[in-house]
């Protein structure tokens, strides 16, 4: 069933940005083509600057509406009329909350890569294929494969997980924040974007309490291990991704347990 409700959240998702993302693929294709010194001359009429703030409208424009569209379709399908029907389907909550949740960071995933691509595409040109800066990218990925070994590959891996759990979190934190919102009958909008920022709030204190508790036990030298001065060894980073990894999975879990029991518990649709 999660499976079902995944391709119906990715149908409605890509309708609305896929031709976002082809649109702002070709506008970086066009915009860097009319840059060129010979197309230029070529193509005097053509607005190449007009070009250029096009391609900025669409990158704003896939940031934007992806962000709206994830806080939409939770709202619109758990919270809003369509949740009395979805609700009604043989499904458990946390598989509402999981569909969501795959869908919305495998779109802003995709949509990064996206932007990145076009990025790329804008700037590319012939001068990247100059022999002298390829030898010097090849001496760079030669350089940092020596000093790190394997470890760069265990590096990247943690780094990965590291930001699907922080995308995860920030979209879990508005799920909770919307569903905190909808316990009351008026102001929902109003009180749901009070309860993220007090959500913020309080995660920043508790972080700052634990981080007061670390100086108290004189824990903090060990965040000079990961000085460049001091020569940090391997583990001291892998340590650092691995809190970091906890640091982003205890909200995680929170912003969840939140929404899971409102859902489950105290959903109001009236």
């Amino acid at each position: 069933m999660l499976r079902k409700l995944m391709k119906y959240e990715l149908r409605s998702y890509f309708q609305t940005l896929l031709p976002l993302y082809i649109a702002l693929l070709a506008a970086a294709l066009l915009s860097n083509l009319f840059s060129n010194r010979m197309l230029a001359l070529v193509m005097q009429g053509t607005p190449a600057n007009l070009i250029g703030i096009i391609y900025f409208g669409l990158m704003v424009a896939v940031c934007t509406i992806s962000m709206l569209m994830i806080i939409l379709r939770f709202y619109k399908g758990l919270l809003s009329e369509e949740g009395y029907l979805m609700l009604t389907l043989p499904v458990k909550p946390w598989q509402h909350i999981a569909s969501k949740l795959i869908c919305s960071v495998i779109v802003l995933v995709l949509g990064g890569i996206v932007a990145i691509i076009s990025f790329v595409v804008l700037i590319f040109s012939l001068d990247f294929m100059d022999p002298v800066i390829l030898k010097r990218c090849l001496e760079l990925i030669v350089n940092v494969s020596q000093n790190f070994s394997i470890h760069w590959v265990f590096y990247f891996v943690e780094l990965m997980v590291l930001m699907f759990i922080a995308i995860g979190k920030q979209v879990l934190k508005a799920y909770a924040a919307i569903s905190v919102g909808h316990l009351f009958s008026r102001h929902r909008i109003i009180l749901s974007f009070l309860s993220y920022v007090v959500m913020g709030g309080i995660m920043l204190w508790l972080w700052g309490l634990i981080g007061n508790l670390i100086n108290l036990l004189h824990l903090d030298h060990l965040i000079l291990l990961l000085d460049p001065e001091t020569k940090p060894q391997t583990w001291a980073y892998h340590l650092a991704f691995l809190l970091l990894i906890f640091w982003q999975g205890v909200e995680f879990i929170l912003y969840y347990l939140v929404t899971h029991r409102i859902l489950s518990k105290h959903l109001n649709l009236e």
